[in-house]
């Protein structure tokens, strides 16, 4: 009786275009097709691993040599920070619009670097002026890098507006002025060891 429900069920199922493979010939089929699956991503594997475990260290490498160098900021965070100085001193710093930041477009903003000395960033702005009105004003700023303080802003220059800044002394203690007073009027006697 099975025998017979199963033919009717495989007429059916022709008449309808449907073909139903019995025995052993679907089931290789099957087991091929998982075999080349595994294989496929074992290879996979391998190649994306490879190249990680070759560079890993030369990746360590890197960063112990970047941690003892001073780390020199990227051009956009140099972008970023003379963002912050332009909006600082604009009537109507909500209303700043800037073009976006990206490495391939160095059209919107020109970063230069003096030898061993400050970054010059130029670009433009799109804000308010006092009467509301959206005008386009292009911008300069000087920022001094020091890795332990980060920036300093030493000029802004939105359109015809110049803003100069000094860098502040460094911060004295209490216990420094005081030993600075008393080694001037020769009270205290500075050990000078050989």
């Amino acid at each position: 009786m099975k025998c017979r429900l199963d033919s009717q069920r495989m007429r059916k199922a022709q008449k309808r275009g449907e073909f139903i493979k019995k025995g052993k010939k679907s089931q290789r089929h099957n087991q091929d097709f998982l075999i080349g699956v595994g294989i496929s991503v074992f290879v996979l594997a391998v190649v994306w691993m490879v190249p990680t475990l070759l560079m890993g260290d030369k990746q360590i490498a890197n960063k112990e040599n970047a941690e003892t160098l001073q780390k020199e900021p990227s051009r956009t965070d140099v972008i970023q920070k003379a963002h912050q100085a332009v909006v600082s001193v604009l009537k109507a710093p909500a209303t700043a619009k800037f073009p976006v930041i990206n490495d391939f477009d160095k059209d919107s903003y020109s970063v230069s670097k003096y030898k061993d000395g400050p970054y010059l960033v130029k670009g433009y702005v799109d804000s308010q002026n006092s009467f509301g009105a959206m005008l386009r004003n292009n911008w300069a700023v000087t920022l001094e890098f020091d890795g332990e303080e980060g920036f300093f802003v030493s000029n802004i220059e939105v359109g015809e507006r110049v803003y100069k800044f000094k860098k502040p002394e460094p911060q004295i203690t209490v216990e420094e002025k005081m030993k600075m007073i008393l080694e001037a009027k020769g009270k205290i006697v500075v050990d000078k060891k050989d």
